[in-house]
Parts: structure tokens; sequence; C-alpha cells
């Protein structure tokens, strides 16, 4: 017989593993479906955060939680919690700055002019105003 193929066989294919994480990970809600449980005026501030796009938290967020849970003892739950929290509002915090400093380079880029601070939707004062909140969110979780 085919001993290889049947060894292989033992195994799920590529295609088996990704239609199995694809139906477990379908059901988690996307970041636009989050917005949406807000009310509508806050959510160019929530875009300006990029909550709609949490691929760059989950960046952030990982590496730390595998740190976390390496260290030796129980995996400390609490604080997993809280540097989710914190890489969200910090995440969030970089693209507020970064949206607030390109502002008018963003209004000529297709891909970024509709942007809150570019498209007006929020003007300068009024970011610097979440940004603060941001922050400060930030700290008040960071010292509990």
């Amino acid at each position: 017989g085919d001993i290889p193929g049947k060894f292989l066989n033992l195994f799920p294919t590529t295609t088996k593993f990704n239609s199995t994480f694809d139906r477990a990970f379908s059901k988690l809600p996307t970041g636009a479906d989050i917005i949406q449980k807000f009310p509508q005026k806050y959510w160019p501030y929530l875009h300006l955060s990029r909550v709609d796009k949490p691929i760059g938290s989950w960046l952030l967020f990982l590496p730390g939680a595998w740190g976390i849970c390496m260290a030796p003892g129980l995996i400390n739950i609490p604080l997993l919690g809280l540097f989710g929290i914190g890489a969200i509002l910090m995440r969030g915090a970089g693209c507020t700055i970064n949206d607030m400093y390109d502002v008018d380079l963003d209004r000529r880029v297709i891909r970024t002019r509709d942007r809150p601070l570019a498209s007006g939707q929020l003007n300068k004062q009024q970011a610097t105003q979440w940004l603060a909140v941001q922050l400060g969110s930030h700290l008040s979780s960071s010292s509990l």
C-alpha cells in the first residue's frame, strides 16, 4: 500500500484547517459591528482610533500577552484584560496623533481622505480632546 499517503491522511489538510478556522472566527464581530453598537455621534471618534480596523490592536496586544502567559505561575487573567484595554487605547491614541499631524496629507490621498479629521467630521480641538480621553483612560487603567 501507500504508507506515506495513509500517514499524511492522519493530519488535517491546510484546506480543512482554514475552513475550521474561518468558521470559528466568522462568528466574531467585526470592527464595524462594534462601532455600530455606539450612538452615531461617537462614530467619528471611534473611526479616528481605528476601532473598525482592530488588527493594529491585536499586533500590539499579542506579543505582550504571550509574555504574560509565559511568566511562571498561573496566567494572570486580570493583567491580560488590562493589557488588552491598554493596547486598544494606546493604539487608538497613536492613530489619533498620526491623523492630527498628517491631516493635510490625508486630504490629498484617496485612501485616507475619508478619515474624520481629513473629511472635516472632527476638528483638531475635538481630536485633541479625544486624545486626552484616551491617554487619561490608559493612565487610570494602568494604575489599577
